[in-house]
């Protein structure tokens, strides 16, 4: 897609004619069910139509992404494919695995993209994942692979954190750094985003993996950056995040990551899921989301060329940011 300037630097910015009831639509929701919303960031045909900020956040401030940190790794785990560190998203996982010793026949048969669509046969019930035996274990890749199931695999969906931090060890036993120093100079630094530099952890508790103690991107007992979680970012960043994806990975000329595998990652097969992005329908819009705990959210609608990213204070119970966008912000634009 063509566009006259790239946001390197930061958006530029567009006056949008929004209607005032709708607006103080936004406002009603805003101050009542989504009161933990700390910022909105809203690009339209390339240009900035809506930036906002809420609860005493900046521009400058950073929020924890949760699970928008797992479409950032699956950028990263493109990205390694491009350059050949990953072969296919078909390879067998326990190849990366010499030192365990996988030999259950089932077990070698569960491949990279179960991982990525996440349809690898964790052994725990559907959203009742063990994530508090997870981090509180020693060693975050033994549990993890221990967790795997030794039955045949139906591949059914099965939403992970687990798995995806077993996918940011590979990638990062496949490149052969962290994926904190890969990202940085293989995605970030590309299109403008801060780099992150390296924080210590100082513990493993609630605070330091999910609260107020988390800064750049944390690290598993044995220093691995996490996959599934634990990214510090910007609103601005997320948005730039975004955008990349919005025009399928080019960035001025420079595929930072393969079509091909944006198309991939966007594909939905048997579940509203692609390679760690969310899939949704609104009227004839399709709409790519990486969603976050506690409200984080990058939204890419191409029909639109939009992109909406929301930044939130943590709180455990929020309400799902793609209703959000689906009953209060797309309306702004199209109704």
């Amino acid at each position: 897609m063509d566009r006259d300037y790239w946001p390197y630097d930061g958006f530029k910015y567009k006056t949008y004619d929004f209607d005032k009831e709708k607006l103080e639509k936004l406002n009603t929701a805003l101050q009542n069910e989504y009161n933990n919303i700390t910022g909105i960031m809203i690009v339209k045909d390339g240009y900035c139509v809506f930036e906002e900020y809420y609860n005493g956040i900046n521009e400058r401030d950073k929020k924890p992404l949760a699970s928008v940190s797992k479409s950032i790794l699956s950028a990263l785990f493109g990205i390694a494919m491009d350059q050949g560190y990953i072969e296919s998203v078909d390879t067998p996982i326990y190849k990366f695995f010499p030192d365990y010793n996988i030999e259950d026949e089932n077990l070698k048969k569960i491949t990279l993209k179960h991982i990525l669509n996440m349809t690898a046969p964790f052994d725990f019930k559907a959203w009742d994942e063990p994530l508090g035996e997870f981090v509180s274990s020693d060693n975050w890749t033994k549990y993890a692979l221990d967790l795997l199931s030794k039955e045949e695999n139906k591949e059914r969906f099965k939403y992970s954190t687990i798995g995806t931090h077993l996918l940011a060890v590979i990638l990062t036993r496949a490149i052969g750094i962290s994926l904190r120093r890969y990202a940085n100079k293989n995605l970030f630094s590309k299109i403008g985003m801060d780099l992150i530099p390296y924080y210590p952890m100082t513990g493993f508790g609630f605070d330091n993996l999910f609260g107020r103690y988390v800064r750049g991107w944390i690290h598993d007992p044995q220093g691995n950056s996490i996959g599934g979680f634990g990214i510090n970012m910007s609103l601005r960043d997320m948005t730039r995040f975004g955008f990349l994806y919005l025009n399928n990975g080019n960035w001025n000329g420079t595929q930072v990551i393969s079509e091909s595998f944006v198309k991939e990652s966007f594909k939905k097969e048997k579940y509203d899921y692609g390679y760690l992005w969310w899939i949704y329908r609104y009227k004839q819009y399709d709409a790519y989301c990486a969603l976050g705990i506690g409200g984080q959210c990058v939204c890419v609608i191409p029909k639109l060329d939009m992109v909406v990213s929301i930044s939130s204070s943590f709180i455990r119970d929020s309400r799902n940011r793609w209703m959000f966008i689906r009953k209060i912000i797309l309306p702004m634009f199209l109704e």
